[in-house]
């Protein structure tokens, strides 16, 4: 059987919360990892499809390919990066967003250096906890 075609049943079974054959596919993948005529295949599906796997999973799979093929375990780490980065440019954008509305509504200008995902953070933690956009803005 092939290892793409493996992974995917058993992406299908963890994916009804039935994680009984990943100790089955670990040894599977130990075992023929070095002799599969898809192994490219099967790690460009899986690098693809890797930001949508439970921590679980990932930790199970990077476990593995530190002793298997450690190029593969450094580009898994590399794309849970890129996901985490990616992730906090989106969340600086959104409260800039959201802070921008606010500016709107109290009639402020909120500088353009407040595009800086801590700025942002620092603002909106002085905007929850009672503090005025303008009041922020002039101290």
């Amino acid at each position: 059987m092939r290892l793409l075609q493996r992974y995917k049943e058993l992406m299908d079974l963890a994916g009804v919360g039935d994680f009984s054959e990943l100790e089955s596919f670990s040894k599977y993948l130990k075992n023929n990892y070095s002799l599969a005529e898809d192994v490219d295949e099967f790690c460009n599906y899986l690098i693809g499809n890797y930001e949508h796997l439970s921590v679980a999973l990932k930790i199970s799979l990077l476990d593995i390919f530190s002793r298997l093929d450690s190029n593969m375990a450094c580009r898994l780490v590399e794309k849970d990066l890129s996901n985490a980065y990616r992730d906090f440019r989106h969340a600086g954008s959104k409260v800039h967003q959201i802070l921008l509305i606010i500016s709107q509504s109290d009639g402020v200008r909120l500088p353009t250096i407040s595009i800086e995902f801590n700025k942002n953070m620092e603002i909106a933690l002085l905007l929850l906890s009672g503090k005025s956009l303008k009041h922020v803005l002039n101290s």
